[in-house]
């Protein structure tokens, strides 16, 4: 049915892509199945398993299930590091052998052949923080295969921010892929007036291959859809 509005003084846009979202663990759950909180703010379009959280096989249960029961906007998925380093070995607090690596390199090229847009990795958190660069870069190098995309959580933003960010551009130029920083920010007291020099890396970094980054609109931090009724306010 055609709609007929006075948009005078308003801003007409195409839908907005939120590239960096945690909402695939809430869209199963009834009241977040439409993703209202997205469609509010004009998201049509969602980038899921950031922060290296979706591991393949758990991705085609996922999709399944939403093309069962429908969602509210467009999705891509990324395959997961920690997803599939969980898969492959475990918890275990160490770097990955030769074995192990080539079989989260096979997780990830089944992810990447389902359709996957590329690697993400949390090396903050567990269990990616154990893994050495070599390890993160063979199975970024299966990705690239696809014409994925690199996205990362870096390992210490608050620690070494400059190092982290280098990391990731480092995985991305040895890959032969594009490296993003998700979530860019100057974390701690340390970082204070040190944005020059991160954009400084980010210029020097891209004379070489492409690199990019996200940001979010506000000064904190948030997670889930489903977080004011998961944890209730005091």
């Amino acid at each position: 049915a055609r709609i007929d509005r006075d948009v005078t003084g308003l801003v007409v846009t195409p839908g907005f892509i939120d590239l960096h979202t945690h909402a695939d663990e809430d869209v199963e759950l009834a009241p977040f199945r439409t993703t209202p909180g997205m469609i509010r703010q004009g998201v049509t379009m969602a980038v899921f398993g950031v922060d290296g959280e979706a591991d393949p096989l758990a991705a085609r249960e996922f999709r399944a299930r939403i093309a069962r029961d429908g969602i509210g906007v467009n999705f891509m998925m990324y395959v997961g590091h920690n997803g599939i380093r969980t898969a492959v070995m475990g918890d275990a607090a160490r770097a990955a052998t030769p074995d192990e690596v080539a079989k989260m390199c096979e997780r990830v090229r089944i992810g990447m052949e389902d359709g996957a847009i590329g690697l993400s990795t949390g090396l903050m958190y567990l269990p990616g923080r154990h893994a050495t660069t070599d390890e993160v870069v063979a199975l970024a190098k299966v990705a690239a295969q696809y014409g994925g995309r690199y996205d990362t959580h870096d390992r210490d933003p608050a620690g070494d921010m400059l190092g982290s960010i280098g990391e990731g551009f480092e995985i991305g130029r040895r890959a032969g892929l594009e490296a993003h920083i998700a979530h860019l920010k100057a974390v701690g007291r340390r970082n204070f007036g040190h944005i020059d020099d991160m954009l400084a890396l980010f210029r020097e970094t891209a004379k070489l291959g492409p690199v990019s980054a996200d940001i979010y609109p506000y000064d904190g931090a948030t997670a889930r859809l489903a977080m004011e009724i998961l944890v209730p306010p005091p």
